[in-house]
């Protein structure tokens, strides 16, 4: 296995708030108590933030607005049937939420919202990841085994491809590269990578132990993307398809719901609660060496997303709250 320094120049940058926190300590003391806890009735399966406006979306089929200036709730909107598991924004500040269908809901400056296009029972089960490809079409995947393409035409969205070939459920999607996507499927424990283009299998990395959850894959760079699994995490080299590191988490979990904080921290959450600052430091040969600096509970069950805004980082759970922690 190639042991070469993993390349960070392309990781996401972090707001400059962060810069003032210097060590483990800072972190930790983000994490000694919440600034707000917003309470659901059932778990919390995924958050995000678009424009001024912080979405949740929860097992009980509604998703629930909140303005960013307070954290509190605006609306709540039920016109899903089944529990949602994930959002994704699109280009267009578009939110795209999905049961078994695919609503897609653009937001009013006056906090209203209009929704443009519901695509019913787009999967036959619950739909686990659905992102916005390059080209501005859509993919997405479910408990049903599929794999989907939707093919943009105008403002709406229709079927183009159906790819049939996984055994079990798929948990997670992640584009690589302009002409490459990898899927995972956690209870196959294999990393499909395909060519988007042809919508053939380029190859599968075996004894793969993936995370259910649907944000399990986390590209790190242009070189390496990052897969959450059952006790260790995997840093997968882009270019050979091949495990460039796994990484020990010292645990009996799954590790997931990653947030790049620089180019050397990330914080992720696993599926009893933790939340895990990881840290690379150069080893006495200056290979970069991931380590644990912390692990701290702060919900009472699983870490389904991590998200950040402004000086807040922001957490949601199986626990049924999303909590929001503060740094100065």
């Amino acid at each position: 296995m190639n042991d070469e320094e993993i390349n960070t120049a392309t990781f996401n940058s972090i707001n400059k708030k962060s810069d003032n926190i210097i060590d483990k300590t800072d972190y930790e003391k983000i994490f000694k108590s919440e600034e707000y806890i917003l309470n659901h009735s059932d778990s919390v399966l995924d958050i995000i933030i678009i424009e001024n406006r912080l979405i949740t979306a929860s097992k009980d089929a509604l998703i629930t607005v909140y303005n960013l200036e307070n954290f509190e709730e605006d609306y709540k909107i039920r016109n899903h049937t089944d529990q949602i598991k994930i959002l994704t924004e699109l280009k267009n500040n578009t939110l795209v939420s999905c049961d078994k269908s695919i609503m897609f809901t653009k937001f009013n400056n006056d906090y209203g919202y209009k929704i443009n296009q519901i695509i019913l029972n787009a999967h036959s089960e619950s739909i686990n990841k659905i992102i916005e490809l390059s080209d501005g079409n859509l993919m997405s995947c479910g408990d049903d085994k599929l794999i989907k393409i939707w093919n943009k035409e105008g403002e709406t969205f229709n079927i183009s491809t159906t790819i049939n070939v996984h055994k079990l459920n798929i948990n997670s999607l992640l584009q690589i590269k302009r002409t490459e996507f990898v899927s995972s499927s956690s209870n196959e424990n294999k990393i499909y990578f395909w060519d988007l283009n042809l919508r053939k299998i380029i190859c599968i990395l075996e004894n793969i132990v993936c995370s259910l959850n649907s944000n399990s894959l986390y590209k790190l760079s242009k070189d390496y993307f990052i897969v959450g699994g059952l006790m260790n995490n995997y840093i997968i080299d882009i270019k050979t398809r091949k495990v460039f590191k796994k990484i020990n988490t010292h645990s009996f979990y799954f590790f997931n719901s990653f947030l790049k904080i620089n180019e050397n921290i990330f914080f992720q959450g696993n599926d009893y609660g933790d939340i895990i600052l990881w840290k690379i430091n150069l080893d006495k040969n200056k290979n970069k060496e991931w380590n644990i600096q912390f692990i701290k509970k702060i919900h009472d069950f699983g870490i389904n997303n991590i998200i950040k805004y402004n000086n807040y980082i922001i957490t949601c759970s199986y626990d049924k709250t999303v909590k929001i922690f503060k740094y100065n």
